[in-house]
């Protein structure tokens, strides 16, 4: 046997069951005369039913409550974006704009050599298995920056 118990249902496919056998398993009751069960009490209800009920309602109840939260996440980002606008001093839209060629300006490998002292070995500030940073000064302003090489 298998142990089952509580009340066998008499509508659907146990209504023109043809081969069934529920031997061995002594704690079923009720279902249809020709399984010979002893009848169920009247207070019993099909344990299936009684539990899935409310599960189901607290699942309704959680996923509800968790659709609506991310829904409300969404909506709160959606709105920050948009608030922050498109202005050129967001670096995500500088980035990805044709403004990033304009906002650097643009020097010769000369100038650059110039600003390093032909990449002397005073003006390096470190190296690594990617390359060797030099600093360097631009002229005619006298421009502070690194180069990677």
């Amino acid at each position: 046997g298998n142990d089952f118990e509580g009340m066998v249902p008499t509508k659907g496919i146990f209504q023109t069951l043809v081969k069934f056998s529920v031997s061995g398993n002594g704690k079923l009751c009720g279902g249809i005369p020709e399984l010979k069960l002893r009848p169920c009490p009247q207070n019993v209800v099909p344990k299936v039913a009684r539990h899935s009920s409310s599960k189901n309602k607290i699942f309704i109840g959680v996923g509800t409550g968790v659709a609506s939260l991310l829904l409300l996440l969404l909506a709160l980002t959606f709105l920050m974006k948009r608030k922050k606008g498109n202005g050129a001093d967001n670096p995500s839209n500088l980035l990805s704009s044709s403004s990033l060629l304009s906002f650097y300006e643009r020097v010769s490998y000369e100038e650059l050599r110039a600003a390093t002292h032909d990449f002397s070995s005073s003006n390096l500030v470190g190296s690594g298995n990617f390359g060797s940073v030099f600093r360097g000064l631009l002229a005619p302003e006298s421009k502070a920056v690194a180069v990677k090489v």
